[in-house]
């Protein structure tokens, strides 16, 4: 995972933080979407970097 992708995580995360305490709304599709996907790659990275 590169710096600049963790810090798109990183803004996301706190974007949709955000608008959840603004807005306690259930997610949508597309936001459920990005999230497991992010969360995916953060376990990837996380499993390289606990097997190095």
């Amino acid at each position: 995972m590169t710096p600049h992708r963790l810090e798109e995580s990183r803004a996301f995360h706190a974007a949709l933080s955000t608008r959840y305490r603004v807005n306690p709304a259930p997610i949508n599709a597309l936001e459920r979407h990005a999230v497991l996907s992010m969360m995916a790659e953060l376990l990837e990275h996380a499993e390289k970097t606990i097997q190095a």
